[in-house]
């Protein structure tokens, strides 16, 4: 984990625009479309040289490839992962995390419809098969580019992100294995793999979790109780796919998701902290700009971060359509 003890050291969640022409060959190959693979092997490496050399200008001290490769969870799921097929939307399981929103507030999504609202999709993804992973080449080609990136401004400090298991099944349907259980079980076996490449590769791990808190709004039926036993099952999964990386190698990002909406029934972080904390990392990223859970940082006044840990609350966000004023940050 990487320390100092004078200041405060800064990052990010991951995610950074991409260029026009990276977004639109990531694009055609998510899409299974024609496209120029030595284009976009070209365009990738350049992209994210300058997203590092930014990122450092900008005085971030941890800093990624962008994720410019991966255009969103579910084509990066795709890619990743193999032993499901393309079914008709209506035969597979999209969990939405505006479920608990739509029914106290169906009147603003009518005339606010999100993206998978307005153009929802035509078909999912279905676990038919054992699952297995296919992402060589292109983990391969992202490690590459950040190594070199940071080899080329000298910093230090870099990270990578990987999806949790439990937020790749909100993308995937299973029609295979005879359980939930059984099923995110498959999914974090298989994206071990990748975890410990990226932690073998020199960089810190920064597990995408979202789903811990917004998974609460997928299930708008079940108690606080009940959601803290579907999330304690799926902390204690991935726990064995991170079994042989360090705990200080390791941060977890988590969220109440990012869509444009109200977010009024989002569970507080007070009722799962202490699971979250449960979570083997050595760095717990927690959502702490949004007006509906600024206030929350004040569990930490009562509430203490594991042995050996740091928090990573962030103070900029990007779903609300105000920017943050420097001085407030």
């Amino acid at each position: 984990m990487f320390r100092n003890h004078d200041r405060i050291l800064t990052s990010h969640g991951g995610s950074l625009p991409r260029p026009a022409d990276v977004r639109s060959h990531v694009l055609a190959k998510a899409a299974g479309h024609a496209f120029d693979e030595a284009a976009l092997d070209r365009e990738l490496s350049h992209g994210i040289q300058n997203a590092v050399r930014e990122q450092m200008a900008a005085g971030l001290d941890l800093v990624n490839d962008g994720e410019l490769s991966k255009v969103n969870f579910k084509f990066y799921t795709q890619s990743r992962i193999g032993g499901f097929e393309m079914l008709p939307a209506e035969q597979g399981r999209r969990l939405d995390i505006t479920a608990r929103d739509q029914v106290r507030y169906a009147d603003y999504f009518r005339a606010n419809p999100v993206p998978w609202l307005k153009n929802p999709p035509t078909t999912r993804p279905v676990c038919v098969r054992d699952l297995h992973y296919v992402g060589q080449v292109d983990l391969a080609r992202d490690i590459a580019n950040l190594k070199n990136a940071g080899a080329a401004y000298g910093t230090a400090g870099l990270f990578m992100t990987a999806l949790a298991p439990s937020s790749i099944e909100h993308w995937m349907a299973n029609r295979h294995y005879a359980d939930d259980e059984a099923f995110v079980r498959a999914i974090a076996e298989v994206m071990r793999t990748e975890y410990e490449a990226i932690s073998a590769a020199g960089f810190l791990l920064q597990i995408d979790a979202p789903d811990l808190l917004d998974a609460w709004n997928c299930h708008p039926n079940m108690s606080v109780a009940e959601y803290r036993a579907h999330t304690e099952m799926r902390i204690d999964v991935l726990n064995d796919a991170l079994r042989n990386i360090p705990r200080e190698k390791i941060r977890i990002h988590v969220c109440w998701g990012s869509y444009h909406g109200p977010h009024s029934d989002d569970i507080p972080l007070a009722d799962m902290i202490d699971l979250i904390f449960r979570v083997k990392a050595g760095c717990y990223n927690i959502e702490a700009s949004s007006p509906g859970h600024a206030h929350e940082m004040a569990v930490f006044e009562t509430i203490k971060l594991p042995h050996d840990t740091s928090l990573m609350p962030g103070v900029v966000g990007h779903f609300c359509d105000q920017l943050e004023h420097p001085l407030a940050v």
